[in-house]
């Protein structure tokens, strides 16, 4: 038989806690910087583009745009953190250091796609960099810039064959974006009930705007319904509650809300565009999104 070694020293589990505990958890607050939930988000808005280009594909330009787009999510999440009213893992100088790197490698590899592309990218971080820097406080400029840089992410994915197109489907984006930019002020309510029934009209735009693509010619109505109505439920109460609530939790719930509900908008169109089957696969981008802000401590 094996003798009872006695009790473990306390040195030794001090140890493992010293080494290992913090490492781990600064590595896990470093992935969080990032905003992982972002990063899917912007994929599914990208691929959302990239399902209404109905010419033939350039060499390779489906990885570009998904890294393209991963970047973009990344560098969103960085920037948001370096802004942030929170210390982030990092120095805030490195935070906003690093956001810089991964927006110039977005719209790098949105460049080897086409010059449209890159123009596009360049154009999506312009205004997200304006949106997190200060534009969200603003009553006016915070929605339109959130508008712009949702959209101006889907077009990318849609350049240079999907633009004519895809464009109806950026006018969505852009009132999905203009919807929780409104809210995000937090000051819904102090700011009178128009903002409220007007933010609550951009959003219901964004949802219906797929359904009503179904006059088209090459958009099928009748496959984006289910989708429309995913999104629907998946964000309304939150934004509702948002919109008629100004405390923190119910904005932020509502933030939160909206970027997993990105997935949910882009699957509508793609399904319009491409069929219900890659509506399907972007559908289940957004239960995914949803997990990611659980695991990473962003809900």
């Amino acid at each position: 038989m094996i003798p009872d070694p006695g009790p473990i020293p306390p040195t030794m589990p001090q140890a493992q806690s010293v080494l290992s505990v913090p490492v781990r958890a600064t590595a896990w607050a470093c992935v969080a910087v990032l905003r992982p939930s972002l990063v899917v988000a912007a994929i599914a808005a990208a691929l959302a583009g990239h399902a209404a280009d109905p010419g033939p594909a350039v060499p390779g330009a489906l990885a570009w745009i998904l890294g393209a787009s991963a970047a973009f999510g990344a560098a969103s999440g960085a920037m948001a953190a370096g802004f942030g009213e929170g210390e982030p893992p990092l120095s805030r100088a490195a935070t906003l250091a690093l956001a810089v790197v991964l927006m110039l490698a977005a719209v790098a590899a949105a460049a080897q796609v086409s010059a449209a592309s890159g123009w596009l990218a360049i154009a999506t971080a312009t205004a997200t960099a304006g949106f997190l820097a200060g534009g969200r406080q603003r009553m006016l400029a915070g929605p339109a810039l959130a508008g712009l840089a949702l959209g101006g992410l889907y077009l990318m994915g849609s350049a240079p064959g999907g633009l004519m197109t895809a464009w109806p489907g950026a006018v969505a984006f852009v009132l999905y974006g203009m919807a929780f930019g409104a809210v995000a002020r937090g000051d819904g309510r102090s700011a009178g009930w128009g903002t409220v029934y007007a933010a609550l009209g951009l959003l219901l735009g964004a949802v219906a705007l797929p359904i009503l693509l179904g006059w088209r010619d090459d958009f099928g109505g009748l496959a984006a319904l289910p989708f429309a109505l995913a999104l629907a439920v998946r964000t309304l109460p939150d934004f509702l509650w948002a919109a008629t609530d100004p405390r923190p939790t119910p904005v932020q719930t509502a933030q939160r809300t909206a970027t997993v509900g990105v997935a949910g908008l882009a699957a509508a169109l793609a399904a319009g565009f491409a069929g219900t089957f890659t509506g399907v696969i972007l559908l289940a981008l957004m239960p995914l999104s949803g997990a990611l802000e659980r695991w990473f401590g962003e809900r």
